[in-house]
């Protein structure tokens, strides 16, 4: 399995990895998928949803990186950084309050111009604590990979999870993504993997005739 948002290839996809488990699995049983930079990947039923096995990504703190705060828009309270590869990985920015996260209106063509280096930002995680019927909230905004907004990102959720696991003492968590469709995961942290819990629809069937 390999992923291709518009402007590169990227190390991890989850919910494309889920949605690929749904169209594969008919009613019980595993999905096992080979990738190229995120090894074995697996999908099984888990009653009416289905569960994804992610590689935990434990984010450590680093500096803010050079113009982080002016593309957001809003200085976060801390900053730390996750590595999908040795050169791909994603900024995790933290907040107060999830209406900041909600509020944030990035400059996209700044925010592309975050990282660099011997490799790239893929993108930026911006999270704060949730509330009501979420233990955090996040959106994801990758616009140097060709996506300004992602409306759902499952493999954050391998970053975001173990890091509110730490701070909130809690492995089972609900997550909200509150982009402008929303979003909403459960994620059990494990000590090598988060697993996330959701579900899929199948909205179109095809059949596509190649000329011999």
């Amino acid at each position: 399995m390999r992923w291709f948002p518009p402007a590169v290839e990227a190390a991890l996809c989850g919910h494309a990895t889920l949605a690929s488990g749904h169209v594969v699995l008919d009613h019980d049983g595993e999905a096992r998928f080979e990738t190229r930079k995120a090894g074995v990947l697996t999908v099984a039923r888990d009653g009416d949803a289905l569960s994804l096995r992610l590689p935990r990504f434990d984010p450590a703190p680093v500096d803010p990186p050079p113009g982080l705060a002016d593309a957001l828009g809003y200085a976060p309270t801390a900053v730390l950084r996750a590595h999908y590869t040795p050169d791909e990985w994603d900024d995790l920015a933290v907040f107060d309050t999830p209406d900041r996260i909600v509020a944030l209106s990035p400059d996209m063509r700044a925010v592309a111009r975050v990282g660099g280096g011997a490799g790239r930002s893929r993108g930026v995680i911006c999270t704060a604590p949730g509330g009501g019927d979420a233990d955090f909230v996040s959106r994801y905004f990758a616009p140097a990979a060709g996506i300004d907004e992602d409306p759902f990102t499952g493999s954050a959720l391998g970053v975001l999870a173990p890091y509110w696991a730490g701070r909130l003492g809690c492995d089972d968590l609900r997550a909200v993504q509150v982009s402008a469709r929303r979003g909403w995961a459960r994620c059990c942290v494990e000590p090598g993997a988060v697993v996330l819990h959701g579900r899929a629809v199948t909205y179109l069937r095809s059949e596509i005739e190649v000329p011999g």
